[in-house]
């Protein structure tokens, strides 16, 4: 809602409104509650994630007052107690964001700070494992939105989109609109080619990888890329440095692979370029793209045997 927010204030500014009947759901919410306008309401206020079960919830409890029934009360007590173990969860998120928040403003080698790392980790640990994994995305989603300015362009979207209609369109076919937003390159992703030191296609190589990695921490994606490049972590500050977008926190409060931004990617790319141990482009071929590629053929192999299976 915060982003929603400070594209209000954007729209304002620029003396813009949707069209009427073109207001999103989410448009209209955000103007129902003005009073939530200028505020800081991420890391502040609990997060809220889509449910499928709210909206039978909602149904539910509307039939329930209109005609109750044993098996509808019996359906409304499972769906309320689901709502409240969201709810927990949700409390468990917030405190977790505002302790890793906190966190990073203490001196990294502080006493302070190592004890308050250590124990944060151990109550990433103790969650159950679906509950750590949704963590890690409302983690990640916090981390990019706090940037300045945010990591994601819809973070800075300049109004918001407009609501449309199917006979909008002609043809009438499923499409994508594509946002084309040109700018500078990173002067190593221009090396491209065989005349070259080859860093372009080397990055384009390593973030195939990353990609198919996007949960693991920073440390160990580099690892990954080639062993004993994740030594280098320290190499590319940004990546500590919460005021450009990193984290001082070790292990699951690292930032993630898929969690870096642009600026941070120069660094890693940086620190491999100039790694006296870096691999040639045709051994790093040869082991992310084989590897890569492997992986898809086993989980080919695993859905073709599994659709067997099942016939």
């Amino acid at each position: 809602m915060e982003s929603g927010y400070q594209t209000l204030r954007r729209m304002k500014e620029a003396g813009l409104t949707p069209p009427p009947g073109r207001e999103t759901a989410t448009y209209r919410s955000l103007m129902a509650q003005p009073g939530l306008a200028g505020k800081r309401l991420a890391g502040i206020e609990r997060p809220r994630l889509e449910r499928p079960f709210r909206a039978e919830l909602e149904q539910i409890e509307a039939e329930f007052n209109r005609s109750p029934t044993p098996d509808l009360l019996t359906r409304l007590k499972k769906l309320r107690f689901r709502e409240k173990y969201d709810s927990e969860d949700n409390t468990t998120y917030l405190e977790l964001i505002q302790d890793r928040e906190a966190l990073s403003k203490l001196p990294r080698h502080s006493p302070e700070f190592i004890a308050g790392d250590a124990a944060w980790n151990r109550k990433i640990m103790s969650l159950k494992k679906n509950t750590r994994k949704e963590f890690i995305m409302v983690r990640d989603n916090y981390h990019l939105f706090r940037q300045d300015p945010p990591s994601l362009l819809w973070d800075q979207r300049p109004y918001e989109p407009l609501a449309v209609r199917p006979d909008d369109f002609f043809p009438n076919v499923p499409c994508a609109l594509l946002d084309f937003q040109p700018k500078a390159m990173h002067p190593l992703l221009r090396q491209t080619g065989a005349a070259t030191s080859r860093a372009g296609d080397m990055s384009d190589v390593m973030l195939r990888f990353w990609f198919a990695h996007s949960l693991l921490p920073a440390s160990k994606a580099m690892d990954g890329v080639w062993p004993g490049f994740g030594d280098l972590y320290d190499r590319c500050p940004s990546l500590r440095d919460p005021a450009r977008g990193g984290s001082p926190l070790s292990d699951e409060g690292q930032i993630c692979a898929r969690a870096i931004n642009q600026q941070q990617w120069g660094e890693v790319l940086e620190a491999f370029v100039e790694w006296p141990f870096r691999p040639s482009y045709a051994q790093l071929v040869g082991r992310l793209v084989d590897d890569h590629d492997h992986d898809d053929v086993d989980e080919a192999k695993s859905s073709a045997q599994g659709s067997v299976a099942a016939r």
